[in-house]
């Protein structure tokens, strides 16, 4: 038989994040729900296994000016009017001087839903068992600085669920334990 769902804007929310969903949408959201934030939905997704492999599609950051080709003027014209507007209006930009959003949008919701419910790192996927930290390395759709180091940092043991080879263990947490580079734009 065909399974109701139930609309869950949490989640909605957190799907959204790739297209630009603000973090403040997701965060009011979640403030109205509260117990979405720890309610799985039909597929067995918390709202952090969704953040663990949702897709983006938001613009990244033109490559740094040392690999950019052409001249120097032509570049503040790579940045139109409708990136402008989606950084203001998604709350995404970062602290340097460019108008696109950031390129880690998911990091922000990631760290948002842990410190709501930091229990859901340890929490398995309702279906395939897996854990939000092996979702994101194993699905490909997070990077170290968009959502992986806050998973790693919250439960390192969650690697012990994945199929890694324990010498590689040391490595892995030394990349965690690494400043993060800044990067002046």
């Amino acid at each position: 038989g065909r399974t109701t769902r139930k609309f869950r804007l949490v989640h909605a929310s957190v799907g959204l994040t790739g297209y630009g969903c603000p973090p403040e949408m997701i965060r009011l959201a979640a403030s109205v729900y509260p117990n979405q934030v720890r309610e799985m939905d039909e597929d067995g997704n918390l709202p952090l296994h969704i953040a663990a492999v949702a897709s983006s599609f938001l613009p990244t950051p033109p490559p740094s000016s040392s690999t950019a080709t052409g001249t120097e003027e032509g570049l503040p014209s790579t940045i139109s009017d409708d990136d402008s507007i989606l950084s203001t209006i998604s709350g995404l930009s970062t602290t340097t001087s460019t108008t696109l959003p950031s390129p880690n949008p998911f990091n922000t919701i990631i760290r948002m839903l842990l410190r709501i419910y930091p229990a859901a790192v340890r929490i398995p996927h309702g279906t395939t068992g897996r854990l939000p930290l092996a979702m994101a390395i194993e699905g490909r759709k997070r990077t170290m600085d968009d959502g992986i180091r806050a998973l790693l940092e919250s439960h390192p043991a969650a690697l012990e669920s994945m199929a890694i080879d324990p010498k590689l263990y040391p490595r892995i947490l030394a990349v965690v334990g690494e400043p993060k580079e800044t990067k002046k734009v």
